[in-house]
């Protein structure tokens, strides 16, 4: 057909395209050349999208480090204002009359204290790391609700 015309997958994308001439050989040449720049097309847009991914990839992994640094300097901060107000208790209490190795056995027993209670707390918690409702999810209907022991 004079003027006709079929459209083809180019760089820009979709457009149109001058008609073949005549015969099954020019259309087939056209439909190879078209599949080819269409797997040119798909490879390169898979190329794109994995070099994304690894551009993300480093910058999660770098805002990682900084988190993590951040937090240990955090870490530090809170330790030293800790020991600050052990000190100042510890002084006081010496203050009030008692002597300094009474308020360094305090201090030591109260921190204890406080780690005791912090670890009882963890060991608590410690059952809860068993991703129950996916356990139970992935367990035949007919299986007993068994719950795997904690870790001593």
């Amino acid at each position: 057909m004079p003027g006709a015309t079929e459209y083809g997958l180019g760089e820009a994308g979709l457009r149109p395209q001058p008609a073949a001439a005549a015969g099954p050989d020019a259309r087939t040449e056209s439909l190879g050349a078209s599949l080819r720049s269409l797997v040119q097309e798909a490879g390169s847009l898979a190329y794109e999208h994995l070099l994304l991914a690894a551009l993300e990839a480093q910058r999660a992994g770098r805002n990682l480090i900084r988190m993590i640094i951040a937090g240990i300097f955090a870490a530090v901060l809170v330790v030293t204002a800790w020991l600050a107000l052990v000190a100042a208790v510890a002084y006081w209490w010496v203050d009030k009359g008692a002597s300094w190795g009474q308020a360094f056995v305090a201090m030591a027993v109260i921190n204890l204290i406080v780690a005791a209670l912090i670890g009882y707390w963890l060991r608590k918690m410690l059952g809860e790391l068993m991703f129950d409702a996916t356990l139970r999810s992935l367990r035949p209907s007919g299986q007993p609700n068994e719950r795997p022991a904690p870790i001593p």
